[in-house]
């Protein structure tokens, strides 16, 4: 007993000890099971009051009507509420979409580069009503089928009466290439200084030239010729020989 009385402080330190070891243990054990509980990095624990079930009040009712996001390319619209930018809200298969207006089949509001006068094509239908699509030295080019060599698709008009020529193919009809004043013009010949090509009456009409008819060669016999001389002068001789012996 004596011997407990002594040791009595070291009862209660065990004592404490122990009392502080549980107290520890429990912590621990609820912390653990505090831990394993999926929460929200939001959400309260709570809830807080606003959000209490109350009834509504009769005296006031207080409403918002907040519209979202303006809708974009080939997204749902409406005709009152409209489309932003340079988007249309146009009735695609049934359903209104805001769209463009030059290409509304363009789900991307993009429409292709316009296909104009020699530029490169796949068929007709690429082309602008007027032009077709052809071959053109290996190339398929949107050109006028009257001159598909003209790059800008513009035939050019062939000259005509006191317009400027280059020879008689370029003037129509009976009309002839001459030179006027120092260029050469799409003329009547009957009349070259009449700019519309319209002899006045009584204006003479001119008398094409006979062609110069060849004169005919007379052939001349050679002179100088020894043969006839020669045997002339031998008759005689002999008949004077003749002549002699007789």
């Amino acid at each position: 007993m004596n011997r407990l009385k002594k040791n009595w402080y070291l009862t209660l330190v065990a004592l404490v000890t122990i009392v502080l070891g549980t107290i520890a243990v429990v912590t621990a054990v609820r912390l653990a099971q505090i831990g394993r509980r999926p929460v929200a990095p939001t959400a309260p624990t709570s809830r807080p009051e606003a959000a209490v079930d109350q009834e509504p009040s009769e005296a006031c009712t207080l409403s918002f009507n907040v519209s979202g996001a303006p809708p974009g390319c080939y997204e749902e619209c409406t005709l009152q509420e409209g489309c932003p930018g340079d988007l249309d809200c146009q009735n695609i298969g049934g359903t209104y979409l805001c769209v463009n207006a030059e290409c509304p089949e363009k789900d991307d509001c993009v429409c292709p580069p316009t296909i104009g006068c020699y530029d490169e094509c796949e068929d007709t239908t690429d082309c602008p009503d007027d032009l077709v699509c052809q071959d053109v030295n290996g190339t398929n080019l949107c050109v006028n089928t009257e001159c598909p060599e003209e790059i800008d698709c513009t035939c050019p008009v062939p000259p005509d009466c006191y317009d400027e020529c280059s020879s008689e193919i370029d003037c129509p009809g009976d009309l002839v290439c001459q030179d006027v004043l120092g260029t050469d013009l799409c003329v009547n010949a009957a009349c070259p200084d009449e700019n519309d090509c319209t002899c006045p009456a009584g204006s003479p009409t001119p008398t094409p030239t006979p062609a110069a008819s060849p004169t005919p060669t007379v052939e001349l016999p050679e002179a100088g010729i020894v043969s006839p001389t020669i045997f002339a002068t031998l008759g005689g001789i002999i008949l004077i020989l003749i002549g002699l012996l007789l």
